[in-house]
């Protein structure tokens, strides 16, 4: 199962710290037990987390562990 996170939440998804982060749990919960990945593409999107460098280093992380997938940015784009 995929599910794509929006960059407004990224930060109360991964980081402990974040004031919501404790109604955002269940999902990096969710993420690390299960056979799951974060789909993210396109170019606005990829823009808007390139802002949150701390956060775009644990999708890369991710993504070397087989937990991420990296859509084409042209086919999101269109959309």
């Amino acid at each position: 199962m995929c599910i794509v996170i929006d960059v407004n939440a990224i930060p109360s998804v991964f980081n402990p710290s974040a004031g919501d982060h404790c109604e955002f749990r269940p999902i990096l919960d969710w993420l690390e037990s299960r056979k799951t990945k974060v789909v993210y593409g396109g170019t606005k999107y990829k823009e808007e987390l390139s802002k949150m460098p701390q956060y775009f280093s644990i999708l890369v992380e991710m993504r070397r562990s087989g937990k991420v997938h990296e859509v084409c940015d042209v086919s999101v784009d269109r959309v």
